[in-house]
């Protein structure tokens, strides 16, 4: 898309004005954050009635003198063409114009999740298949018994800390720091240390700021000593293993398949999990199904996805030409967001999607085409979530929203879909020993940890249709009473944070 004041405004406005409340400048809808937190499924109804399957755009919501025009595809049909035809679409953002062209800051807000590295994400084919192979092979070689084990593990380190005061916030103290400590884990990083240093850079980079690009090195260093390391001593984790499945690798190109498998396994995973508890504390329907048996945990993971997906919006695809999408003209050069998003909520689904999300497939919360998540990857990061929320869900029975009345917070980021806290109270219960033997992800030798018992956790088995799953019909019902009689939780969340870093640090 050429700059707006080289083309006739007509040709973004010719499905009417910006929708209400939506600021929008010479034709493209600024993409603000509130609006995003006040609810995407309404803003993308208001967005397809004016615009149609394909928006224009400007991601710059703070307002710059040109702005940074792209186009958001919420449409189904079109989102699926994007990431079918590689001819015409590519995934190098090195193609992108306004970056070509130098137009975009170096601090530039969205710049990490576009700039281009040396990764299967943003290689086209050739090039993305055999790396793509590679990622595979080495995914495939996780045991998934042992990844039950591992989370189990952490997931009942994390609770112990909190389980005897009868409240938490789900976000800080377990879906965001549980994903992370597996995939290090599972990475290689056996050092409680540099376990606990990548978690405090993650944790830096994804609140953004001025922080993020030194948080940025901090990790890519971090995983370049890994690489290092493990290029001269294989040892028995995923990082060995990658480097074994794609010997024509250098060290940099091993690093940033690493960085690829952190932000997309461990980043998305953390939002899967809390979106999953957003979604069973405000769908009456999904929190009745997994009580009476009628639905799984898994047709809630799923629900999840569809409605909720983690990634909401990806940055992007690439025009390599100019071409006609959602009969809007695309030029050579400009950038389409992936609206996972706004394409599960496509009305072109039909009118019966409310009652197929539990049971069908079909989302794009994964992406599609040949930059799909491989199906390793997906049902790791699935295993991941189901064990971490039922793991909640058995230690810390009758939870409920801590303040039903009021509404749930959002983070700032229209990329992923985030809530950025979620309080909830339940039924204290004394911290236990029930942890799982400490056994490496491979099956190989166990790994030293602190942390580990002998003691084996009997974790939760899945729930079935025969089986009904936690009670969790007392969620959107004010529990608050039961708080008068616990220790207050401290309200500083970045304090918390602290906390749990010099806890893994063992300080």
């Amino acid at each position: 898309m050429s700059r707006p004041d080289r083309t006739s405004v007509d040709d973004y406005t010719s499905h009417g004005p910006a929708p209400q409340g939506c600021p929008h400048r010479e034709g493209r809808l600024v993409l603000s954050n509130e609006d995003m937190r006040d609810g995407p499924a309404t803003l993308y109804h208001r967005m397809r009635e004016q615009y149609g399957p394909v928006v224009p755009i400007d991601l710059d919501p703070q307002g710059t003198e040109n702005g940074t025009p792209a186009w958001l595809v919420i449409g189904y049909s079109e989102l699926l063409e994007v990431c079918s035809d590689e001819d015409r679409f590519s995934r190098d953002s090195r193609h992108w114009r306004e970056l070509r062209e130098g137009r975009l800051p170096a601090d530039w807000w969205l710049r990490p999740h576009v700039a281009h590295r040396d990764n299967t994400r943003f290689a086209d084919t050739p090039y993305h298949q055999p790396r793509r192979d590679a990622l595979i092979r080495a995914l495939k070689s996780v045991d998934q018994t042992h990844v039950v084990r591992l989370v189990t593990t952490y997931a009942d380190q994390l609770i112990d800390r909190f389980c005897a005061l009868g409240e938490t916030e789900v976000i800080a103290e377990y879906a965001r720091p549980l994903p992370l400590l597996v995939t290090a884990r599972l990475f290689g990083l056996r050092s409680p240390g540099d376990q606990a240093n990548l978690l405090d850079a993650i944790h830096r980079m994804l609140t953004g700021g001025k922080q993020a690009q030194r948080a940025d090195h901090e990790i890519t260093k971090v995983l370049q000593n890994l690489v290092e390391d493990r290029r001269l001593t294989p040892q028995d984790d995923l990082a060995s293993r990658l480097i074994a499945a794609a010997p024509g690798q250098d060290d940099q190109a091993i690093r940033e398949e690493l960085w690829l498998l952190l932000h997309a396994g461990a980043g998305a995973t953390t939002y899967w999990i809390a979106n999953a508890f957003q979604q069973l504390a405000t769908d009456h329907g999904l929190r009745t199904g997994l009580n009476n048996g009628s639905h799984t945990l898994d047709a809630v993971l799923r629900a999840t996805l569809w409605n909720a997906p983690p990634a909401e919006n990806v940055m992007g695809a690439f025009a390599r030409r100019d071409t006609v999408l959602g009969g809007r003209q695309i030029q050579t050069g400009d950038m389409l967001v992936l609206g996972l998003g706004g394409a599960n909520h496509d009305p072109i689904l039909g009118t019966a999607r409310a009652s197929y999300t539990t049971s069908n497939d079909s989302h794009l919360a994964f992406g599609a085409g040949v930059h799909r998540c491989p199906a390793p990857g997906q049902i790791l990061g699935e295993l991941i979530t189901s064990v971490a929320v039922e793991r909640l869900w058995q230690r810390c029975p009758n939870m409920s929203l801590a303040e039903p009345g009021t509404p749930l917070s959002w983070g700032p980021s229209f990329v992923m879909r985030a809530l950025t806290a979620l309080p909830v109270v339940f039924d204290a219960s004394e911290p236990g020993s029930r942890r799982a033997p400490d056994l490496s992800a491979f099956g190989g030798p166990e790994w030293s940890s602190p942390q580990s018992s002998d003691s084996p956790t009997e974790y939760p088995p899945r729930t079935s249709s025969n089986s009904p799953g936690p009670s969790t019909d007392s969620i959107p019902s004010g529990a608050t009473s039961r708080r008068k009689d616990r220790p207050s939780r401290r309200s500083d969340r970045s304090s918390l944070w602290s906390s749990l870093i010099a806890w893994w640090r063992g300080q």
